[in-house]
């Protein structure tokens, strides 16, 4: 399972890691089993640091990022991930939701995942065999996990977020600090001791998920024109006449489910594909040809946007690779 597993999951027994934009790009281009997606929509020098542990059936992880991020993908099969968003409260949306505090991001592999802040964010995450999280759950709760949280909302009481999160980072950091592999037996019992942790600390909170509404839908069908028209500067008559939707419906959905308009991510997701080949550049193009390449004709103008995104200029990114 643990091969399968994104970018922000590279698990090794007793490793913490240091990640930069690159290394999340080279790192993308082998984990072969994962169609994910990684964009930076915070402004700011991105820096990621990951801190995790696995056992056979298990993996626990805690991951920080410096700026905003949108995460995009596939659940691996049979698995189930239980997420802690740690910081910041009430900035971070999940399925074009707004996340509730002391609420858990509950995706197994049926679903996409589908995560986005504009803000720096840290995360506790647990990976984990959905068969042996249902055997935990039916045997001490008497209810499928899974179904009950594609119906209601995950939530613990504020006491038990804090004393189970704080329980599953303690042990992380121990095991980390101490270079553990843990024998057969003590895998079985570190698993079923987080699980137990988490499930006796749910509390569904009887609130139906709401269904997708018409703005969320058409914010997703505006997200996917932009992100398959990225070639130059956004045309808002254009993609209002393409989705059949007047421009105020199209900015309440896109902000409603986003957190911004749509010219500013269209624009977003265009520095990071310069980004992203300047990081790569192995044609040695300069950094005019990829600019324009991306739709961006006024070059003073986008060095100062890529800047402002990326906390550097674009031939500093360059730099970097030669």
């Amino acid at each position: 399972m643990k091969k399968n597993l994104p970018i922000d999951y590279i698990f090794l027994s007793g490793l913490e890691l240091n990640l930069n934009s690159y290394d999340v790009e080279e790192m993308r281009e082998q984990a072969v089993l994962w169609s994910f997606e990684h964009k930076q929509l915070g402004c700011g020098k991105f820096a990621g640091k990951t801190l995790a542990y696995h056992t056979r059936n298990l993996q626990l992880s805690l991951t920080s990022r410096s700026v905003g991020v949108v995460l995009r993908g596939e659940i691996p099969p049979e698995t189930t991930i239980i997420s802690f968003p740690l910081y910041p409260a009430n900035t971070i949306y999940f399925r074009g939701q707004l996340v509730r505090e002391h609420q858990l991001l509950v995706l197994n592999h049926l679903d996409e995942l589908d995560f986005h802040t504009l803000f720096p964010s840290t995360i506790l995450t647990v990976a984990v065999s959905t068969k042996m999280l249902e055997k935990q759950a039916f045997s001490l709760l008497g209810r499928s996990f899974v179904d009950s949280c594609s119906q209601e909302r995950p939530l613990m009481r504020p006491d038990s977020y804090y004393r189970c999160s704080n329980f599953l980072i303690s042990i992380l950091k121990d095991l980390n600090f101490r270079n553990y592999i843990l024998a057969q037996i003590d895998e079985e019992m570190f698993e079923k001791e987080i699980l137990e942790s988490i499930l006796l600390g749910i509390n569904f909170s009887g609130v139906v998920l709401e269904k997708k509404a018409a703005r969320f839908s058409l914010a997703r069908r505006a997200e996917e024109y932009i992100r398959g028209n990225l070639e130059g500067d956004l045309s808002i008559s254009d993609l209002c006449q393409a989705l059949g939707t007047s421009a105020r419906t199209l900015h309440l959905g896109f902000r409603e489910n986003l957190g911004l308009p749509p010219k500013a991510y269209n624009q977003i997701l265009r520095l990071n594909e310069v980004h992203k080949e300047l990081l790569l550049n192995r044609l040695g193009r300069t950094v005019t040809e990829i600019a324009m390449d991306w739709g961006f004709l006024h070059l003073g103008r986008f060095s100062e946007q890529y800047s402002r995104l990326f906390g550097e200029l674009p031939r500093e990114t360059g730099f970097k690779k030669m």
